[in-house]
């Protein structure tokens, strides 16, 4: 109990690999029990990275660490994102990657109005949860993939203007014309290096700095 009472004040929390190496083995870790991370109220930063053996790895109480900034979920076999995740209004930083498994995002994402870094690489996201333009802040997104609506297609790039780095657009074949395609704003975004598109017919497309894009 006097342990639990001290697990309270905790700001970070790191599920560790004890055994030495990139695999893991049954027994390496010590799983949080769901009881135990709700009590967890001042966590800050907490990771599972690569707790592989888990798919319903989060449970719907992780909403209630209102004070999380940042999330790493990389390379575990989860399958879903409870929809609580969306009332983490401090998070800055939500990581994804490699999480094959992964079909989509909580349908509120666009709740989490602070997040600058989202890494959803390597995922089998389908679409994009509706109205991400609402994340002004956010400045790495790996990828974007045009929706046929227009609350998640490709205009909803157009109110990021700080993404940075390299980025990829998946998709293409739902912009439906230019003027749809130019709400992207894709040359008002000036920290960006590097641009993919993926197009059906095409295969692959990159541009370095929209070198193809400008006139």
């Amino acid at each position: 109990m006097e342990a639990c009472n001290r697990l309270k004040h905790v700001r970070t929390l790191l599920q560790l690999n004890l055994h030495k190496g990139h695999g893991t083995r049954e027994g390496d870790r010590v799983a949080v029990p769901c009881d135990l991370l709700e009590q967890l109220k001042c966590l800050r930063v907490l990771s599972f990275k690569f707790f592989s053996d888990d798919e319903n790895l989060l449970h719907r109480s992780i909403g209630e660490l209102i004070h999380l900034r940042y999330l790493d979920l990389s390379y575990t076999s989860i399958v879903t994102l409870p929809e609580s995740l969306c009332f983490l209004y401090n998070l800055q930083t939500l990581k994804l990657k490699l999480c094959r498994n992964l079909k989509k995002l909580p349908s509120n994402m666009q709740n989490l109005v602070k997040l600058h870094h989202l890494d959803i690489g390597g995922t089998d996201l389908e679409e994009m949860p509706k109205k991400m333009s609402k994340l002004k802040d956010l400045q790495f997104l790996s990828f974007y993939i045009a929706g046929k609506h227009e609350e998640n297609g490709i205009g909803e790039l157009g109110e990021l203007p700080h993404l940075h780095g390299s980025f990829c657009i998946e998709k293409l074949e739902n912009v439906k014309n230019s003027g749809e395609a130019s709400n992207a704003r894709m040359d008002e975004k000036i920290h960006l290096k590097k641009v993919r598109f993926v197009i059906p017919t095409l295969k692959k497309m990159y541009l370095t700095n929209y070198v193809l894009t400008k006139t």
